[in-house]
């Protein structure tokens, strides 16, 4: 699945012989104040959303019950308003990047962001000024996690200070 509208598409159904959902650049960039989710595709295994796609949902972005996602990429500027991310049922998940300024929400009910259980994640990375609302990063039990890179001002916090709490990843 391919979106390339610059026209807002927030919902986005489950269809279950979608492999690949790839958003181009700018796209979907009207308010929302709704979650998007993107949920019950069992054969779903790389999400890519374009530079500057999603920049106005000011709302939290649901990745749930994708057995078979690998690769999530959000590219910069993309989800900037979002107010966080949740990953629910994501077992085969081993690439998360986060461009530079995504997730910057400052309506978030909570700036706290915890990355666990995520047993198969090899490699998480955090561009500059993403989530930089959030005030805390806490990283735990992901036992095949072997990168983590957190580039300059992310997670600054609201007061320019942020904690990083890494635990029981063994590989790292």
């Amino acid at each position: 699945l391919t979106i390339q509208q610059l026209q807002p598409i927030f919902s986005i159904p489950a269809l279950p012989y979608i492999r690949s959902i790839t958003v181009g650049d700018s796209c979907c960039t009207a308010l929302a104040l709704d979650p998007i989710c993107i949920q019950d595709m069992p054969l779903l295994s790389t999400i890519v959303i374009g530079k500057n796609s999603y920049n106005r949902v000011k709302a939290m972005l649901k990745l749930q019950n994708l057995p078979r996602l690998e690769s999530v990429t959000f590219q910069s500027g993309s989800f900037h308003d979002s107010t966080g991310i949740l990953l629910n049922s994501v077992p085969s998940l081993q690439t998360l990047i986060f461009g530079d300024s995504t997730f910057c929400g400052i309506d978030a009910s909570t700036t706290e962001l915890v990355f666990s259980a995520l047993s198969q994640l090899k490699t998480l990375e955090f561009g500059q000024n993403c989530f930089s609302y959030f005030s805390s990063l806490t990283v735990q039990s992901l036992p095949s996690l072997t990168s983590l890179l957190i580039k300059q001002g992310g997670f600054s916090g609201e007061k320019g200070s942020c904690s990083l709490s890494v635990t029981s990843c063994s590989m790292l």
